[in-house]
């Protein structure tokens, strides 16, 4: 089972968000929990996609 997204910290998101350099969190079975604008474009995920619990197969389909 993956974890909650709404268990990151408010602080970690805030940080991750205003880098500007791509950024994600996963979790131990490589199921996304956050990506960041920058990831986001890299992968060319559209911005209504909803990531949380998704691997790696399941986004943007370029794995």
């Amino acid at each position: 089972m993956h974890a909650n997204p709404k268990d990151i910290s408010p602080q970690r998101n805030y940080l991750l968000k205003h880098h500007p350099h791509p950024n994600h969190i996963r979790d131990k079975e490589y199921h996304y929990l956050y990506m960041n604008l920058e990831m986001d474009e890299l992968f060319n995920v559209p911005a209504d996609f909803p990531i949380a619990g998704k691997g790696l197969s399941g986004v943007g389909g370029i794995f």
